[in-house]
């Protein structure tokens, strides 16, 4: 039953992908991740029922590294090297209460490109897998995303321009230290093109992906 509720997940997710015509995924691992308490100082993480929030940055000095493809072709993919036309710079804040995603800001910047988006509250929450690991991970959407150029990072995302953008992050993995820190973080986020039928699909098929990664691993 688990095998068959999991498959019917990754097809919801794969047709709330069909239904949206142009997709960029950003591919980022090695980033910094730093739980908040409540007032924004930096704390140990509470776990699945944290409140505050999670700090997330990473960039060449840092060691992370980043990939991006467009409609699921490698259109550029490349380590950050300090001083090189790949630099890129990551921020993202996404606020908790009691384990729930309330809200956040994302900026992924590579030159004098950039890329911005708020993140949605009342949809995500954090989830430990496996069990007792200290493994832990949060699905969620984004919306009012915008491209400020036609092209990031020498892909062209001129389709993209001229509206607020929908998307995702999935694949958030943190394991944090007692002081709530990680240097090891990955994070996979998604902007998409919708046609009208895209969007109530895409978050059916958000939550599939989180039931799904969690009965295959």
């Amino acid at each position: 039953m688990q095998k068959i509720i999991a498959v019917s997940a990754v097809a919801a997710l794969a047709t709330a992908s069909f239904a949206a015509s142009t997709e960029v995924q950003f591919d980022f691992q090695g980033l910094n991740i730093q739980a908040t308490d409540a007032g924004g100082a930096n704390s140990a993480f509470g776990g699945t029922t944290h409140t505050g929030a999670l700090v997330v940055a990473g960039n060449a000095a840092s060691g992370s590294n980043l990939a991006i493809t467009e409609d699921g072709a490698g259109s550029s993919s490349f380590d950050a090297g300090a001083g090189t036309a790949n630099d890129f710079l990551f921020d993202m804040s996404i606020e908790l209460t009691n384990g729930q995603v309330t809200g956040g800001s994302l900026t992924i910047t590579s030159g004098a490109d950039v890329y911005t988006a708020s993140v949605v509250s009342g949809v995500g929450n954090v989830f430990e897998f496996p069990p007792s690991s200290g493994n832990f991970n949060i699905l969620g959407l984004t919306f009012d995303g915008a491209f400020n150029n036609s092209t990031f990072a020498g892909i062209d995302v001129s389709a993209f321009q001229g509206a607020p953008l929908p998307g995702s992050f999935i694949e958030f993995v943190y394991r944090p230290n007692s002081g709530g820190f990680d240097n090891t973080g990955d994070i996979d986020v998604f902007v998409t093109i919708p046609l009208p039928t895209a969007s109530g699909l895409a978050l059916a098929g958000l939550g599939g992906l989180a039931a799904t990664r969690r009965r295959l691993g």
